[in-house]
């Protein structure tokens, strides 16, 4: 232990006696000055990442690592090689220190020169607190993580780059080495990453469980990853202790020395391997998942099998909220052995990747070209042979003002909760379309037909079927029935059985058409339900698309009913007007207005009028819309596809009549963080980051370098 101590000493004095340390640090704080100023404009974007402030700071994919690469390289590639060119090597031996202590001692000099440098980064951090406003809570666990990972991250770098300078005596071969080895466990995550898909290769695959990307992700994230400690500890404890061979082969040491080291090497090495068989386990994991879904898990009788298809986010986008969701996925399924989940590399061209692409009736090449990963993103949860398809969207929430994006929630555990719910009784998600009154039929493929919705809704997770005329009450099969704009009247005999479905807590949703009002008994039968379709048609000029003065207007859920904010293109919808016990789906702005298309007067009143209502029972919903083209196969894709927001519309509308509730399970949290500092706060904190702060290392550098001079 003494020689250790004399040794660290020596080793450390070399190094901050050495102008150039302080040359390279200097460097290194004027590149970390660049990443800080990046990190601090990126926050101020309107599409600031979401994830810890200091996130793109500590773990940025690429302007993190090249510099801090090079440092490790500089600072390790001659501790071995360097002494023995210099012929120092043979005096060191003979000091009596064993070749253990003295690979030991020059490994803790460079790992407290790599802690100074980064040590010397903390004013950054300070000066930004100082000018941060008050009402920004930053949680500096992250932080903490972030600069533990770094140190652990660099530990591994100079460990490796001492076993390289052990090997060869030739310090700029041991640099060479040390470089590309490094590089290799930053660059392989890059090279197979699903959202690049540069290479495919199952033994970069299982490389890429080192790879120092994600190590470093998590600790930026405020995850220590106890698997990724111990890994990092047996590459350390590895690389010096086969250095320690190396240099020691010529001593004289005691019997099994070297077969005890070489064993424990292996050990560690072996320990590494049956670490990554199993799950990851996090030191900050929270240890429940939520009771609502624990329950729905506990009821599977068969594995749940959930699939992420997604495109890779891109470089800009590393800290994107699809990890969060990964993570959260790895968190339920480690509670639970009926749960596993995969993400299929999307940009790959094998044969399972399109097998369950027909299985889940997804288009991969949309899925490809959504660079946001959000818009085309679904998660495929199946169970047995059914399954139900999710939008990625409809699980992040997120508000989006002054043209700032800002995710603030996953409901993943609710729309889990809910599709394990549908997917363990059939008989809960069967929609039924009634016939025989000249509905537009799911059988029917033209223009004007309904069979597009029938493979969206399947897509979701829903079974389609044709009902046949109400001769009596629908079937108890039926959990929704659906009346799409029929043309022909029903007989009072229909009526009485929809009364019937509707007293024995049935749910329904009607689609009219301008026919609608022609047809007397099915009239009179909404209207005794206390819901009227009258004979105007509903404009709106705010929100009027094209030239049709408000004919053709994009329609918004109300924002009180919770369903999909986004719009949906309106042709000359009906008005419906429901009193009594009765919720509005879709309004017209103050601009709206009243008209018939045969009449000779276009506009017979102005004001809020609405086309979509749910009316509600004691134990039923009846759903009433005063539209039905946005879900013809005119606006509908192949694949059950629209460009608008009617399909989500519908999905919504089908869920509430489910009863599908989501309230009970909280989202949880996101943190997202958009800065709004003073051009002036900024340029002064980017000042001593670029500027200040490295001057004064390399001042401190020429003042060693006189300093030594002199004496």
């Amino acid at each position: 232990m003494i020689y250790l101590v004399r040794l660290f000493k020596h080793e450390v004095s070399l190094i901050f006696k050495s102008p150039g340390y302080y040359f390279v640090a200097a460097l290194f704080l004027f590149y970390q000055g660049i990443i800080f100023s990046l990190t601090l404009s990126l926050r101020h974007h309107p599409l600031s990442p979401p994830g810890p402030m200091f996130a793109p700071w500590f773990a940025g994919p690429f302007w993190f690592w090249p510099l801090l690469i090079l440092v490790v390289v500089e600072l390790s590639h001659n501790s071995i090689s360097g002494e023995r060119q210099q012929g120092t090597m043979d005096v060191l031996l003979s000091t009596g220190a064993s070749s253990g202590m003295i690979i030991l001692s020059k490994y803790l000099a460079l790992l407290t020169a790599f802690i100074f440098l980064w040590i010397t980064t903390v004013p950054l951090v300070i000066l930004f607190l100082l000018y941060l406003p008050q009402d920004i809570k930053i949680r500096m666990w992250p932080v903490y993580t972030g600069y533990l990972g770094s140190v652990c991250i660099g530990g591994t770098g100079l460990a490796i780059g001492m076993l390289f300078s052990t090997i060869t005596k030739d310090t700029r071969l041991s640099a060479m080495f040390t470089f590309m080895v490094l590089f290799l466990l930053v660059l392989v995550k890059i090279i197979i990453h699903p959202g690049l898909g540069i290479v495919e290769s199952s033994f970069l695959r299982e490389i890429a469980k080192f790879n120092f990307l994600d190590f470093m992700e998590n600790f930026a994230r405020g995850k220590i990853v106890i698997n990724h400690i111990i890994t990092i500890l047996i590459i350390i404890v590895g690389s010096l202790g086969i250095s320690s061979i190396i240099l020691g082969k010529n001593q004289t040491r005691k019997i099994g020395y070297k077969f005890v080291t070489l064993g424990l090497v292996v050990l560690l090495i072996a320990e590494s391997g049956i670490l990554y068989g199993k799950n990851q386990k996090y030191f900050n994991e929270k240890s429940t998942i939520h009771p609502v879904l624990r329950q729905r898990i506990s009821q599977l009788d068969d594995e749940l099998k959930i699939y992420i298809f997604a495109k890779g986010p891109s470089s800009s986008l590393y800290f994107h909220p699809i990890p969060f969701l990964e993570s959260a996925l790895e968190n339920i399924s480690s509670h639970s052995g009926k749960v596993i989940w995969e993400r299929p590399e999307i940009t790959s061209s094998n044969k399972k990747l399109f097998h369950l692409a027909r299985l889940f009736s997804l288009d991969v090449n949309r899925i490809r070209n959504d660079a946001t990963a959000l818009s085309e993103g679904v998660m495929v949860v199946a169970y047995g042979d059914d399954f139900r398809n999710i939008k990625l969207s409809s699980i992040f929430t997120a508000d989006v003002r002054d043209g700032r994006i800002s995710f603030s929630g996953m409901r993943l555990e609710a729309e889990l909760s809910s599709a394990i719910s549908t997917l363990i009784s059939p008989s809960k998600k069967r929609i039924c379309f009634s016939t025989g009154h000249e509905e537009k039929s799911i059988l029917d493929s033209s223009p004007s037909g309904f069979s597009r919705i029938s493979i969206f809704l399947k897509r979701v997770g829903y079974s389609v079927e044709a009902l046949p005329p109400v001769i009596k009450p629908p079937d108890s099969r039926c959990a929704l029935l659906i009346i799409s704009a029929p043309e022909k009247d029903f007989l009072p005999s229909e009526i009485e059985n929809l009364n019937k479905w509707i007293i024995s807590g049935g749910q329904t949703i009607v689609m009219t058409a301008p026919q609608t009002v022609k047809l007397k008994n099915f009239w009179r039968w909404l209207n005794s339900a206390g819901v009227t379709v009258s004979g105007y048609f509903v404009g709106d000029k705010k929100f009027s698309v094209g030239k049709s003065q408000g004919t053709v207007w994009a329609g918004k859920p109300d924002v009180s009913t919770g369903l999909s904010s986004g719009r949906l293109i309106l042709q000359t919808p009906l008005q419906i007007v429901c009193e009594n016990n009765c919720e509005s789906l879709i309004e017209t702005s103050s601009a709206g207005y009243l008209y018939k298309l045969d009449s000779s007067k276009y506009e017979t009143a102005k004001g809020v009028f609405t086309t979509a209502v749910v009316k509600k029972f004691s134990e039923s919903r009846l759903t009433v819309l005063g539209f039905y083209t946005p879900w013809t196969n005119n606006f509908i894709s192949v694949t059950g596809e629209s460009r608008d927001n009617s399909l989500d519309f519908l999905e919504g509308i089908i869920k509430r009549s489910f009863n599908e509730e989501r309230e009970n399970i909280s989202s949880t949290k996101i943190v997202h963080h958009h800065l709004t500092l003073r051009a002036s706060e900024i340029s002064s904190i980017q000042y001593f980051a670029l500027l200040i702060n490295p001057l004064l290392m390399l001042f401190f550098g020429i003042w060693i370098v006189l300093r030594r001079r002199r004496f």
